[in-house]
Order: C-alpha cells, then sequence, then structure tokens
C-alpha cells in the first residue's frame, strides 16, 4: 500500500539523509545507497510531480524569471523558479540524463560527453548542433 506523505515528512526524511550522508561522508554499503528506480532502455522516467507541474512549458518563447517565482505546487510540492524558463526540448535532454543516471546510485557523477548525449538523443553532432544543446534551441527537424 502507498502512502502520502506530507510535506513535513517529506522534508524531515530528506534533511536526516541529508545529516547521514554528511556524518558518513556517503560510505554506506552500496546495498543500502539509494538510486532511481529501473527501467527499460526505450523508456523514459521522470516524476510525476514534475510532468504535472509547469516546469517544462510547450511555448518556444522563453519567459525570463527575475525573481524566485513559484509556477507550480504538485502533491505538496513547491517548485519555484529563477532565469529563462525550461521547454520541451530541455525536457527531452533531462529525460535523457536522468536515464543515464538510472544505473548509478545517487550522487554518482554520471559522466559523459556532448557528442554522446547528441546522439542518444538522435540528433546531429554538428558544432551547429553542439551550440544548440548548450542553448537549449530546437533544430530544423525537430529534434
Amino acid at each position: 500500500m502507498v502512502t502520502k506523505r506530507t510535506y513535513a515528512e517529506n522534508l524531515e526524511k530528506t534533511e536526516a539523509r541529508v545529516r547521514t550522508i554528511k556524518k558518513t561522508g556517503n560510505k554506506t554499503p552500496a546495498a543500502k545507497k539509494l538510486s532511481l528506480p529501473l527501467w527499460p532502455e526505450a523508456v523514459r522516467g521522470v516524476p510525476n510531480a514534475i510532468l504535472r507541474s509547469a516546469l517544462f512549458g510547450v511555448s518556444n518563447i522563453r519567459k525570463t524569471y527575475k525573481k524566485r517565482t513559484v509556477i507550480g505546487c504538485v502533491e505538496g510540492y513547491e517548485i519555484r523558479f529563477l532565469g529563462i524558463s525550461f521547454n520541451q526540448t530541455d525536457l527531452d535532454v533531462w529525460e535523457m540524463l536522468l536515464h543515464l543516471a538510472r544505473l548509478q546510485p545517487l550522487g554518482t557523477e554520471v559522466e559523459f560527453t556532448a557528442h554522446s548525449l547528441l546522439q542518444k538523443l538522435e540528433r546531429g553532432t554538428s558544432g551547429k548542433e553542439h551550440e544548440n544543446l548548450k542553448e537549449g534551441v530546437v533544430t530544423e527537424n525537430g529534434k
């Protein structure tokens, strides 16, 4: 049975985990290390609260938030944003980064090159594509 925790309960659990990591230097046995849930290669996993929030918009026009602005509140989590808003291209990249990280314990560095990331995203690998990746621009073919 799955139970919903309140924001305060989630916060306390997270803070307790941070205290443990600080005390032990994250030197817990591998079996006890936290990791993302596993999903098949053809699937991309994203937390439901993120997908239901306004974090990744559908517009090509990017808003700039000059203050930490509340852009969503889902299941007890409040999302505040500062800077240039995200769009669906950013979501594609984030999904791939989560996909690459899912096989390693949380807190482990995930190393990759921009070239390999572009290949995994099924995009071109030219200099222009590298710049588009840095800027979050959708290319002509829509990928």
